[in-house]
């Protein structure tokens, strides 16, 4: 995200935002926050956190 310069965004603003691509996005955090109509209204598990790849044996 960019404000660009002049911005009157302080530390601990809260924004909504959109971003372009999900995956780095949804890689970071366990669970998703909900949002519909500037409520929040549920919380969804990433479920493709806490995944270990397991070594074969030969």
């Amino acid at each position: 995200m960019e404000a660009g310069q002049g911005h009157e965004y302080k530390i601990g603003d809260e924004f909504y935002v959109l971003p372009m691509h999900i995956c780095p996005t949804v890689a970071m955090y366990d669970e998703a926050h909900i949002i519909e109509k500037g409520s929040h209204t549920q919380k969804w598990s990433i479920d493709a956190r806490g995944r270990e790849l397991k070594p074969v044996d030969n």
